[in-house]
């Protein structure tokens, strides 16, 4: 960025005393550390330069001056080209890079990039990259100790793989880059330039040729997240994301697995949605079918999406991505409802809302790199939700340790790479006391876990029975209300349930052999008597059959007296006290 030196150098000389020891020097005190005599400011070409003799950092001095008003703020800005992808259309088109300034002339529909030694500057080769992205050099050039400069020096030198790449990082950051050539020849340049004197970063990519060349390199080095390059990170996440990016670069002694005790963050979690579901974490929603789960996750992925609070509790706006195992063809008809009846308008451009096409096997790699490909293209998202465990299970067993090993790994991956919160969707075992059906390694790796149970016929509970770093939420009630032919959840009073009522041994049997009948029928259900009776019948220990008919006889009698079963012309079906959870 050039900045008039006739413009802002009165007023930087006025505000800092700054005195003229040449035609073109004037020096003084550093705003930024402060030291006397040790900044300077000079005419160069009626550009205005700045520098420091204690070497402080040229985006330091930078920031101070613009705070102070003394230089505009600088918030470079990709050129506004169109995002396509033709074979006949140059490749800085198609990466939208405005070639000035880059080192690189467009030749027909080829980008010509210019190679320079490091040691003498003189001209070495050419690289041609053709409008479909292959790329060539100039036939017997030697890459070792040559590369492309963009940008004027500046007080750091990022030394990258690729010239899109350093083109980005340059207009992003405002630093000098050095397009290095590739993976291989990287490390020996940029130690080449750091003997030179230039204080190198390596920004590689994010692959296993970068990474190598990051280790054989030995010099401090930045890496983009998640996506293989800058140009990805940047085109996926934009300008923001790739300065945060190259803020804080990794010594290549550092500990890659393990940090000092006191550089462990001891900051409380934050939440996304405020005090319920942690940032950065590893969440469940469990319950039985036919509760309601998707319900309420369909809810909290609306409101994070749209900034809209959850039911009185504060969201943090982000990105979702909703894997979607079944139900697609209601999902637009749920999201819709949720806006209208909160008031909120669903748009594309601030309602980052996303579901899958179809369920996704976790456990198959090749499924996952897809995902996260998809992810990343998404700007800043803080919520992926799984709905169901089962269906995006890939067929493996629930209950090997293996297979739920390989989905747990496969959560934290996505939750690593995105620092995204993943919020599984997962039913209850058949014992409902027992938990999450499946591994008991599930319900260990959380961090947040949330059940769900029905109470009376229309409401339903949410409960945090694990929150691992903060304090669990107290217990939730809702109701489900009918907008255009779908449901939404309204919050009501949270209400106790009664003390569970003792069943003895033939009622518990009854109770165990009608859900046994209707299965996984939706609550409430109804099952006529002659469905019910060969069922209890099989399993009762009597010893002849009319005393099996008569236990279940007053078995069935004492069960609609307690309230637990309704029954009609010799129909039975759940009464309030056993769908409000009392004797579950």
């Amino acid at each position: 960025m050039s900045i008039s030196f006739d413009e802002y150098a009165p007023n930087i000389i006025a505000t800092l005393g700054l005195k003229q020891t040449s035609r073109n020097e004037w020096h003084g005190p550093c705003p930024n550390c402060g030291g006397d005599d040790r900044f300077w400011i000079a005419d160069h070409n009626g550009s205005l330069k700045h520098h420091c003799r204690k070497d402080c950092a040229l985006s330091d001095r930078t920031r101070q001056l613009e705070q102070a008003g003394l230089l505009p703020k600088f918030e470079p800005q990709m050129p506004d080209l169109p995002r396509q992808t033709k074979l006949d259309v140059p490749y800085h088109i198609q990466k939208r890079i405005d070639l000035s300034g880059t080192g690189a002339v467009c030749d027909g529909n080829t980008v010509v990039v210019e190679i320079r030694e490091v040691e003498t500057g003189e001209f070495r080769g050419k690289q041609f990259i053709n409008s479909d992205g292959s790329k060539r050099f100039s036939p017997g050039m030697k890459k070792q100790g040559a590369g492309t400069f963009i940008g004027e020096k500046t007080d750091r030198l990022y030394v990258c793989e690729g010239w899109a790449d350093a083109v980005v990082v340059h207009i992003v950051t405002g630093q000098q880059t050095f397009f290095a050539l590739d993976a291989n020849t990287l490390p020996a340049t940029a130690n080449q330039l750091k003997a030179k004197g230039f204080n190198v970063v390596v920004a590689a990519d994010n692959d296993e040729a970068g990474r190598k060349a990051v280790k054989a390199a030995g010099l401090p080095y930045v890496i983009p997240p998640v996506v293989k390059d800058w140009w990805d990170l940047w085109n996926s996440q934009g300008d923001a994301a790739v300065r945060a990016a190259v803020a804080t670069t990794t010594s290549p002694n550092a500990l890659q697995l393990f940090s000092h005790v006191l550089d462990i963050n001891l900051e409380p979690p934050s939440f996304i949605i405020d005090g319920i579901l942690p940032k950065y974490a590893s969440a469940a929603l469990v319950a039985p079918s036919y509760t309601g789960k998707s319900f309420m996750a369909v809810d909290m992925a609306c409101s994070i999406a749209t900034g809209h609070d959850f039911h009185g509790h504060a969201v943090e706006q982000g990105g979702v991505m909703y894997i979607l195992g079944e139900g697609r063809q209601g999902i637009r008809r749920r999201a819709e409802a949720w806006a209208k009846d909160r008031g909120v308008q669903l748009d594309r451009k601030n309602s980052p809302l996303h579901f899958s096409n179809s369920s996704i096997d976790m456990r198959d790699r090749t499924r996952l790199e897809v995902l996260r490909d998809d992810v990343s293209k998404v700007k800043d998202v803080k919520l992926i939700v799984i709905d169901t465990l089962a269906r995006n299970f890939g067929g493996g067993n629930e209950n090997a340790p293996q297979d739920m090993g390989e989905f747990v790994s496969a959560c934290d991956e996505l939750m690593h790479a995105f620092e995204a919160t993943v919020l599984i969707v997962h039913h209850h075992g058949k014992d409902g006391a027992a938990g999450a059906r499946g591994h008991s390694s599930f319900f260990a790796a959380l961090d947040t876990s949330m059940v769900m149970r029905k109470f009376g016929e229309h409401d339903v509970q949410l409960i945090c029975d694990k929150q691992k770093d903060a304090t669990p939420f107290e217990p939730m009630q809702f109701c489900f209300v009918t907008i255009d032919e779908t449901s939404v959840l309204h919050r009501v009073d949270y209400r106790q349930r009664k003390n569970t009522e003792k069943l003895s041994a033939a009622q518990q049997l009854a109770m165990d052999t009608f859900k046994e009948a209707t299965k996984s029928k939706p609550e409430p259900c109804r099952i006529h008597l002659d469905e019910w009776r060969p069922i209890f019948l099989q399993r009762h220990t009597g010893d002849n059959d009319k005393s099996k008919n008569d236990a279940f006889s007053r078995a069935r009698r004492d069960l609609v007296a307690k309230g637990l079963l309704n029954a009609k012309d010799d129909y039975y079906s759940l009464g309030d006290k056993a769908t409000s959870g009392d004797n579950l």
